[in-house]
């Protein structure tokens, strides 16, 4: 298209004139910089990105000239008169304002930016965050993560053998925490139950666990194996000290003092429910939860509170209480019986505020005084039918049944502990073999000096003897004994002699049936001023035969 050099001496006519010379419209308001009719407003969407492009073409000087005629141009135009336009100008519309597209601007705004300098400046950062996550990748492939916890131990950044360590020295101030109703908490320390750890394991399975490349989120919680032992009694009363439990107490308003015994059982009153702390259950929860090395519990959660009818320390201890007055012990003397049972035992039983049991060791040891007083036998009065046909009274000496006192309290407290129902005889000392019952004793009769022992009734031996001088206090003393043992060949000792003999059975301390060897004979009244220390001297072939048959424990009754 030819155009006309246009200056500033030029009239308004040439000017006319220039404008006549523009065939189209578009065109003109292009070369004019003013935006064109409605055709150029219906190319604009398909030429929006060639005009980005031309405008970023536009480059320095050339950019900013092209800009200043596009601006002139209108201006120049509005400047001629009405009267003075052609023909052709008359029916163009004035041309419409183009609205600006903020996409573009935007776009326009960022080819602006220095991307050259930021991708140099976002590379280097890339770089180094490449390093630290490979150093971290390196670092983690042997130490626990920055937020590890083994268990309850806090190990972050430590390798296995800091963390084994730290676990193993780490109970020294360990507590468990009991988190109670109102917002209380109460705690048992490691050191009042002697707690220690045994062990620790599965450290290193944890490391490996571990995944090393994903050190910038890693898993908070890694569990382990720690073995730990603590003095279970101890335990135990740290428990009965918790003030919880001692509340309990209190708010059961002597619900122990409503149990009574009727009808061979122990019965509650009736009373209102409270809720109550149920020490079984929280001795155990304690327990578990301190050998599993967990931080703390709740008793809400553990189940620890219950009704009072459902206490555990109550009805065990209702049922301890019947389980007791269940108990028959049967003791048997012979023909004879004693009987002890629940209407004597529930005199012995009581229970304290705690709810724990009592059986009184006085309330045993008191009947098993009286049971002696009944039972015993030694040096009891006896009715004695003699040899010679006669009928005495024979008492002392030291056989019979006699109660072991200290070992039937023993026995007897057992056997309500246990509920047994038993028939037995007493824990004894001494006990009956025969007198009384089978026949078979030893007779000796210091009047006659005369020997006699009998075999389930039947004489088997009879022979004189030599018993004690009473003229110099070494008389035979009387009473029912029992032999004690035999021995043969043993030396008889005493302040001014020493004697051996072949066959020995003594019966009371040093006084026994023995052969005497050195006497020419024996009975009548020898014994008088020639008699022995206080033994039974025989002639050695009825000593013989004396010790081929008695026994140890048979009776022998001296008058």
């Amino acid at each position: 298209m030819d155009t006309k050099e246009i200056t500033p001496d030029d009239n308004r006519e040439e000017a006319a004139e220039v404008t006549e010379e523009v065939p189209e419209p578009a065109e003109n308001a292009e070369s004019n910089g003013e935006e064109a009719p409605e055709a150029v407003e219906a190319d604009t969407d398909e030429t929006q990105t060639d005009e980005i492009e031309d405008d970023f073409a536009v480059d320095g000087d050339d950019y900013q000239e092209t800009a200043l005629e596009a601006e002139e141009a209108p201006a120049e135009a509005e400047s001629k008169p009405e009267e003075e336009q052609t023909a052709a100008e008359a029916p163009a519309e004035e041309p419409k304002e183009k609205k600006p597209n903020p996409a573009l601007e935007k776009l326009k705004e960022l080819k602006k930016l220095p991307w050259k300098r930021i991708g140099k400046i976002a590379g280097a950062v890339a770089s180094v965050l490449a390093v630290i996550y490979f150093i971290g990748v390196w670092f983690y492939s042997s130490h626990f993560a920055y937020n590890t916890a083994l268990k309850i131990f806090e190990c972050p950044n430590m390798t296995v053998e800091e963390a084994e360590a730290k676990i193993k020295s780490g109970f020294g101030d360990y507590r468990f925490y009991i988190f109670e109703r109102d917002n209380k908490v109460e705690s048992i320390s490691g050191q009042s139950i002697d707690l220690k750890c045994v062990s620790v394991t599965g450290v290193k399975e944890a490391l490996e666990r571990q995944n090393p490349f994903a050190w910038p989120f890693p898993t908070a919680y890694q569990d382990v194996n720690i073995t730990v032992d603590f003095n279970a009694d101890k335990l135990y009363h740290e428990a009965e000290k918790l003030d919880c439990f001692a509340q309990s107490i209190k708010d059961m308003d002597g619900a122990y003092a409503g149990v009574y015994y009727q009808d061979g059982v122990y019965h509650m009153r009736e009373m209102p429910d409270k809720n109550a702390i149920s020490f079984e259950k929280l001795y155990s929860a304690l327990y578990a939860g301190i050998k599993n090395v967990y931080r703390d519990m709740s008793l809400e959660q553990e189940g620890i509170y219950v009704l009072m009818a459902d206490e555990d320390n109550l009805r065990h201890a209702m049922e301890t209480m019947n389980k007791y007055v269940a108990t028959v012990v049967t003791y048997t003397r012979g023909t004879d019986t004693f009987v002890i049972d629940g209407g004597t035992i529930n005199q012995w039983v009581s229970i304290n505020p705690d709810c724990t049991v009592v059986l009184s060791n006085d309330g045993i040891a008191k009947y098993v005084n009286e049971l002696a007083a009944v039972y015993n036998t030694v040096g009891a009065s006896r009715q004695f039918k003699t040899s010679g046909g006669g009928t005495i009274t024979v008492s002392g000496g030291d056989y019979g049944w006699e109660i072991n006192k200290a070992n039937e309290i023993a026995t007897l407290r057992e056997n309500i502990l246990n509920g047994d129902v038993i028939s037995r005889e007493p824990a004894l000392k001494k006990r009956e073999n025969g007198f009384g019952l089978t026949n078979t004793y030893a007779e000796v009769s210091i009047a006659a000096q005369t020997m006699w022992y009998y075999k389930d009734g039947a004489l088997a031996l009879s022979t004189p003897v030599v018993t004690g001088n009473p003229l110099q206090g070494n008389g035979t003393h009387t009473g029912v004994y029992s032999v004690k043992y035999k021995e043969k060949d043993a030396v008889l000792r005493g302040d001014d002699y020493e004697t051996p003999v072949k066959y020995w059975m003594p019966f009371n301390g040093g006084e026994g049936f023995h052969d005497a060897t050195w006497r020419g004979r024996f009975g009548g009244a020898i014994y008088r001023g020639g008699g022995s220390h206080g033994c039974v001297n025989m002639p050695y072939s009825a000593a013989e035969k004396l010790f081929s048959m008695i026994a140890s424990g048979t009776p022998v009754i001296v008058y």
